[in-house]
């Protein structure tokens, strides 16, 4: 707003749009011809001729910008909206990649949020186009997913492991069930004292509570390693056919990206551009 500098001021400018929760999301500004400029209102450092020339200058951008289709419209206070927000990292220094604007071509890259900081923390100066890095992700998503080979290899490096845990959850189910015992002989025990009377019924009650609380953790815990079960090909067709219709049917941006945060463990790229993607897929009843 150059009028300021010639010593004027301004006001009806604009108005916020409010969410539900109050919170300003848009900004509208006003047609000129409903401002109010009080003139003189402090010293000037420019002439109103010059704050003129400013303002339509100002003005002509601005409707370039509306004109340029390549232009990543965006409102004030609105999170931005890009795919891989947060997934992918710098391999060089370890810190997250970071989306940025370029507004003389409207494009949008990719590059380490660590060195946009400062230069001094991070030699990568890698900017990687948005769109290939999110089309090489998706294709990548497609090759080892989608498509047979790596899940089934993964589906078999779980079986092995599942026949392992029920093994050991077989031996912690038998001292589970030993302890559970106990504490239930404890509690009968305390039910007798109290009908008794030769105790004293605070101290009883505390002790009961303690062992009712400790019987409950008991039997969730023998209940969690009952439930393990091995991944089965059925398992593995309906993560597929639910993974392939998140990423390949017509869903919001928001909606992908929550799916790409709970299938993709760890995601860097190096200097050159490559992308390694550590997948975390995980099928059946596992701990």
């Amino acid at each position: 707003m150059p009028f300021v500098y010639a010593s004027c001021r301004v006001w009806n400018v604009s108005r916020w749009q409010r969410n539900d929760a109050g919170k300003k999301v848009n900004r509208i500004f006003h047609p000129r011809e409903e401002w109010v400029i009080i003139p003189d209102s402090h010293p000037a450092i420019i002439k109103m001729e010059q704050t003129e020339q400013a303002e339509q200058a100002e003005q002509a951008y601005q409707n370039m910008q509306k004109n340029n289709p390549n232009t990543h419209k965006r409102r004030m206070g609105q999170r931005a909206k890009y795919l891989l927000a947060r997934l992918p990292n710098c391999e060089h220094c370890g810190h997250n990649l970071q989306i940025k604007y370029n507004k003389k071509n409207g494009e949008a890259y990719y590059c380490c949020g660590y060195r946009r900081l400062s230069q001094a923390n991070c030699n990568n100066r890698r900017r990687y186009n948005q769109d290939l890095i999110e089309d090489t992700v998706m294709e990548m998503i497609n090759e080892f997913l989608l498509q047979e080979g790596y899940i089934e290899d993964q589906l078999h490096q779980q079986l092995e492991l599942v026949e392992k845990q029920k093994q050991e959850s077989k031996v912690e189910i038998e001292q589970l069930t030993g302890e559970k015992k106990e504490i239930e002989s404890r509690i009968d025990t305390s039910l007798e004292l109290l009908v008794d009377g030769r105790v004293a019924k605070e101290r009883i009650i505390i002790k009961m509570q303690q062992d009712e609380q400790r019987l409950r953790d008991l039997q969730n815990r023998i209940i969690k390693q009952e439930e393990i079960k091995a991944p089965t090909a059925e398992d593995l067709q309906v993560f597929r056919n639910q993974l392939r219709s998140k990423v390949e049917g017509e869903l919001d941006i928001d909606t992908k990206k929550s799916v790409l945060n709970s299938i993709v463990k760890k995601m860097g790229v190096n200097q050159d551009g490559l992308v390694e993607i550590d997948f975390c897929v995980a099928l059946g009843n596992t701990p």
